[in-house]
């Protein structure tokens, strides 16, 4: 097989515009995994918020304790 060989050249560019949707199919994936996992991490976050702000606080002063 010589550099200028068409045969490979035609096995090359079949090779990449098979690997072009992988690809592109690949980074959809992370991209919705990414989204989601904000989802996730704001979720938490709000009900994190929610359960700490509905917990009455304590107004306990250790300085009155004696």
């Amino acid at each position: 097989m010589t550099i200028n060989d068409p045969t490979a050249a035609s096995a090359i560019r079949a090779c990449s515009d098979a690997v072009k949707p992988a690809i592109m199919a690949t980074e959809f994936a992370l991209k919705l995994s990414t989204a989601l996992l904000m989802v996730f991490a704001g979720t938490l976050a709000l009900v994190h918020m929610e359960v700490y702000l509905s917990v009455p606080q304590s107004t306990f002063d250790f300085t009155t304790l004696f």
